[in-house]
């Protein structure tokens, strides 16, 4: 009976789950972000991969997956916003069978459910942005680390590195989760670091082999990543009371004006605001305790 009340909680969350993500789709046009993604979409369907601002905005792979969903579906809100909806669910399958290889099945289903009725990921799974594609790569990326590390599977550094790679060409925020990595491995010993009496670095084969299968993956994905594009900016210091203005001109790389992009952008007019909230880490941590509190805190107590 117990085993059989387990059932019937995981098919509520993942029934559930994905009548949050799909329940009136199409409540509202397209918003300013999913222009965006609309834009390189309808550029991407004429052949267009590399001159338009949006196309290099971020690395390609978020972008041929929305593509992708336009053939089959059409160009339309609903065409778009499939793919948000689709990596959201699987999201919530992998939290559920990740938590339950490292853990238990009682936590397995707590950290489904906190993932399946999260405000923040049902927002992101109901608009055309790239964050629930992250999201489901982010937790293989954890997993296949955990397993490389403890079990040495014959194939975790292969879907480690592909996991990594798969990341990368969707954002390059996603760097931040090669640096997690690395502060694991450093903690693991499989990669070891020695200052006395002279410097080494010592890597095991593993890891480098997943680095290498990461950086294949990235550079497959993004073929005209190498292109040139003609770019001009003006930078602008303030030095004191002195403003100091520079012209660049140059022909970058697509995957560098991509990384370094908002180097060369500004946001116009200053914005007031408190220190808390103008310290970027701050900023996401109270927006998130802010819309997952009402949910979050009766789950824990419970």
């Amino acid at each position: 009976m117990k085993k059989n009340y387990t059932y019937v909680l995981i098919a509520f969350i993942f029934l559930a789950s994905v009548f949050l993500r799909l329940d009136n789709l199409l409540w509202e046009t397209y918003g300013y972000g999913e222009m965006e993604i609309k834009e390189v979409v309808d550029s991407y369907l004429k052949g267009n991969f590399v001159n338009n601002y949006y196309l290099f905005d971020t690395p390609p792979l978020g972008k041929y997956l929305f593509t992708l969903s336009a053939i089959l579906f059409g160009s339309t809100e609903f065409g778009l916003r499939i793919v948000s909806v689709i990596f959201g669910i699987l999201t919530v399958i992998a939290m559920l069978f990740f938590t339950k290889k490292l853990y238990d099945t009682k936590l397995a289903i707590l950290a489904a459910s906190l993932t399946g009725f999260s405000i923040i990921h049902l927002q992101f799974s109901r608009y055309a942005q790239v964050e629930t594609i992250l999201s489901f790569l982010y937790i293989a990326i954890i997993y296949f680390l955990w397993s490389m590390t403890e079990n040495n599977g014959k194939y975790d550094f292969l879907l480690l590195g592909a996991s990594l790679g798969l990341a990368l060409s969707v954002k390059f925020t996603s760097v931040i989760m090669l640096v997690i990595a690395v502060a694991y491995l450093l903690y693991t010993r499989h990669i070891k670091l020695s200052i006395k009496p002279n410097f080494s670095i010592s890597i095991q084969n593993n890891v480098l082999k997943a680095l290498a299968v990461a950086f294949v993956m990235f550079m497959i994905l993004w073929p005209f990543g190498l292109q040139r594009l003609h770019t001009e900016a003006n930078i602008t210091v303030d030095y004191g009371d002195v403003s100091r203005s520079q012209t660049v001109a140059a022909d970058v790389p697509i995957m560098v004006m991509s990384f370094f992009r908002r180097i060369f952008s500004s946001v116009g007019e200053a914005v007031p605001h408190s220190l808390a909230m103008g310290t970027p880490v701050i900023n996401y941590v109270l927006l998130y305790l802010t819309k997952e509190f009402m949910l979050i805190i009766p789950m824990i107590i419970a």
